[in-house]
């Protein structure tokens, strides 16, 4: 969904290969897209489940536990060495538990909680038992810039909170995003939401009403190409059928030129005289 809020040309074209729409082209670079886990989501989910098992959080889904491939294809970040890839999972799960809140209710947070309606579904990866906290957990290898939570972050929590929402429970009232360094446990960075705000109502609005549009039948007719460094920073699978259609890289590199000539202007001292 904080994808999409980017680009519903995007969406349009997800749902296009969903619906058996999409060219050979655009199903192609959906399919392996999906069919490919990177090392970098793959140990996310390794560190995930960690943190979950070692908080004793009550799982929402069976079997949550990550398989051999994944714990595999994740050591590839460190050297295909597979104790080095649990000690470092293990480290930042622990680093990133350390500063999880506290729920209200005193109870063990849920983890991996399906929510769903007509429209959408997700997994939320911590859910307080009393439903008034909702957390999500962001591995990554780089520092947030500024310390803010990212927009498509945003989204996909405001997302949640509309799911809960739409199946007739309490819609959190707090919430935020854990960020932690994945690789090497240096940092863990809690980002807290207030979620009472009339900010936050407008935008769980603006969610319910933008998710309603993503599924009608304006959105073949309305939506365009949304260029920019979302293209790249939200891991688009259409680029090459899309950002690089129009924007082509020069056919030739840059050319070296001669030093530009020197001013023939009069100078200041010059004009002042006149």
């Amino acid at each position: 969904m904080g994808y999409y809020f980017s680009c519903d040309y995007r969406a349009a074209l997800d749902r296009a290969v969903h619906e058996g729409l999409a060219d050979e082209a655009a199903a192609n670079l959906f399919t392996g897209k999906a069919g490919s886990s990177s090392p970098n989501a793959d140990l996310g989910t390794c560190i995930h489940f960690t943190m979950q098992d070692g908080m004793g959080c009550v799982f929402g889904v069976p079997d949550p536990e990550p398989d051999d491939s994944q714990w595999a294809n994740a050591s590839q970040l460190f050297g295909f060495d597979l104790a080095k890839t649990k000690q470092a999972a293990f480290a930042s799960a622990t680093l990133a538990a350390s500063h999880m809140p506290k729920t209200f209710d005193g109870l063990p947070w849920r983890a991996e909680v399906r929510a769903k309606n007509r429209f959408t579904q997700g997994t939320i990866d911590f859910l307080s038992q009393d439903g008034l906290q909702l957390w999500d957990l962001k591995t990554t290898a780089k520092p947030i810039l500024g310390g803010h939570i990212k927009a498509p972050h945003l989204y996909q929590l405001i997302t949640y909170r509309w799911l809960l929402k739409s199946r007739g429970q309490k819609m959190p009232t707090h919430g935020g995003v854990m960020y932690v360094d994945s690789l090497n446990a240096k940092w863990a960075l809690p980002i807290s939401l207030d979620f009472t705000t009339a900010a936050f109502a407008e935008l769980t609005e603006h969610v319910e009403g933008y998710t309603k549009f993503l599924r009608s039948n304006r959105l073949y007719s309305t939506a365009v190409p949304r260029m920019g460094t979302h293209c790249s920073d939200d891991w688009c699978p259409y680029t090459s059928i899309c950002k690089q259609k129009f924007l082509q890289a020069p056919s030739s590199g840059f050319s070296a030129s001669k030093p530009l000539p020197s001013s023939t202007a009069p100078t200041l001292d010059a004009l002042s005289k006149v």
